[in-house]
């Protein structure tokens, strides 16, 4: 159904830069002879593997700084890993027609504020127990840079904001709104909870098409991790950098927690 998307991924391909991810939506691409049946024929001559994770080190020079480590972000979740087989069966048997039926749906990580950020913080402190280890995850359709919660950089926006010389009250007042529906959401679903952990040790793209269309990703590229936008403010198929940090000097910070003294 989507040829012409497929036939842009598979140039990417060509040239030994496309890495594709399996997840719980699309878990068909988890079975070799499922891709090479419906997937390897828009890729060309080049071997396609479709993979659950993706580790590679980061290196300055001769120094390695650490690994980053990609996934979709479906990981630990119980019905979308170890009992995604009932899921599935339940999902595409009966609850999909009940829905088209009723036009009922239920809560995902994609549009509840709770489930989100559980996964969000669950990754996170994960995270932050590993050493020199950076995920980079979507699945919740929630951007989060260097750990923080969205609610952190927003105020992070609005202090910059406020402590500039010439002070844009247009953009203080829509950072002021958004701060104020974000803790509106939190007390509505008691979901203030634990705070994620101050190390920068995890990533989340966002989300590949929010109601406005626009996108979100992770970058990095010259040294630097950045949480982009997709289009840029003038409308243009540029990215628009969000937040951006030294990638080194986020791997400086971290360090795994010292092991409990044993008696």
């Amino acid at each position: 159904a989507y040829e012409h998307t497929l036939a842009l991924e598979a140039s990417f391909h060509e040239q030994g830069r496309y890495f594709r991810f399996w997840g719980n939506h699309d878990d068909a691409w988890s079975h070799e002879d499922l891709v090479e049946e419906h997937l390897a024929p828009h890729f060309g001559s080049n071997a396609l593997k479709v993979l659950e994770g993706l580790r590679f080190r980061v290196v300055d020079g001769t120094e390695e700084l650490g690994h980053v480590f990609f996934i979709h972000g479906q990981q630990g979740e119980r019905l979308a890993t170890r009992f995604a087989w009932f899921s599935r069966f339940v999902v595409r048997y009966f609850w999909r027609p009940f829905q088209r039926l009723t036009g009922f749906a239920l809560n995902t990580p994609a549009k509840s504020w709770e489930l989100r950020q559980k996964l969000n913080i669950a990754m996170s402190t994960w995270a932050a127990r590993q050493d020199k280890l950076i995920p980079g995850a979507g699945h919740t359709h929630y951007p989060v840079f260097e750990s923080k919660t969205h609610a952190a950089q927003v105020e992070e926006a609005l202090r910059e904001e406020e402590q500039r010389g010439v002070r844009d009250p247009k953009k203080i007042a829509l950072l002021q709104a958004e701060l104020e529906w974000i803790l509106t959401q939190e007390r509505r679903t008691g979901d203030g909870g634990p705070s994620a952990p101050p190390k920068p040790c995890y990533f989340n793209i966002g989300c590949c098409c929010f109601n406005d269309g626009d996108v979100t990703g992770i970058e990095i590229t010259e040294g630097e991790i950045r949480l982009v936008r997709w289009p840029d403010n003038e409308g243009r198929p540029r990215p628009k950098i969000l937040a951006r940090s030294n990638l080194a000097e986020d791997f400086k910070q971290l360090r795994p927690p010292p092991s409990p003294a044993l008696r």
